[in-house]
């Protein structure tokens, strides 16, 4: 399980003045299922994923891992981990394989060969693997970045905005690939914008805005308790227009 315990950051900036990006939240993510970080801009997501990541420490609470807590073992979390970001780095020159083959050796991946395979095969990558990273389109990429963050068989996968500017084809991909690594027990926190993406694919939602969150369940129990027809209509109602 992935646990979120009163977890705050603080900024500080010129003239001493401190803005909290994120206050005192709360929230648990369980194997097997999807959880999604939703909010507009600016309301913490990316800082909460960053954090959860190890690549920025909080100003006050922790992350649980198994009840490993990411503040004294982060290396130890890294390992069992694989995040997704809008900058997730590809080297430009490469082709998708040898990434691929790179990353697997740095990771020191066992059955290096089928693991790659595998991978190909559920993102639907065969037709671009020879291929020059600069030579992709942004679905290419994105498919080879998911590759890349997951290809050590991590416990976690954080992504956010894992189908952000896809088209619908390469976005179906994503999502059943997602789906199905939920199947097998993985335990997935992912942020998105598309409410229609997250009520249909997410077990539970968090709902954050200017750092707190502001409402957090299952979808479809929210929908009903709110008397909404649909989850982007719950978000709004708690953001507005």
């Amino acid at each position: 399980m992935l646990q979120i315990i009163n977890l705050k950051k603080i900024f500080k900036i010129q003239n001493n003045h401190n803005i909290a990006a994120i206050k005192n939240i709360n929230f648990n993510c369980r194997k097997g299922q999807i959880t999604g970080l939703i909010g507009p801009n600016g309301a913490g997501k990316t800082t909460t994923l960053r954090i959860i990541s190890t690549i920025m420490n909080p100003t006050e609470g922790t992350v649980l891992f198994n009840n490993i807590d990411v503040r004294k073992e982060p290396n130890e979390i890294r390992r069992r981990i694989g995040f997704l970001t809008g900058s997730t780095g590809l080297y430009p020159n490469l082709t998708s394989i040898e990434i691929l083959n790179f990353f697997c050796s740095l990771y020191e991946v066992d059955k290096k060969k089928k693991v790659i395979t595998d991978l190909i095969e559920m993102l639907d990558m065969e037709s671009f693997v020879n291929k020059k990273v600069d030579s992709l389109s942004t679905g290419m990429r994105q498919k080879l970045s998911i590759a890349r963050t997951i290809l050590h068989n991590p416990e976690f996968f954080i992504l956010d905005e894992p189908m952000n500017g896809l088209d619908v084809l390469t976005s179906q991909s994503i999502r059943n690939f997602i789906i199905h690594e939920k199947k097998k027990g993985k335990c997935i926190l992912l942020s998105t914008h598309n409410m229609h993406e997250a009520e249909h694919i997410c077990d539970e939602i968090v709902l954050l805005h200017k750092g707190s969150i502001v409402t957090q369940g299952v979808p479809s129990e929210l929908i009903e308790k709110e008397k909404m027809k649909n989850l982007e209509e719950v978000f709004l109602n708690f953001i507005g227009n």
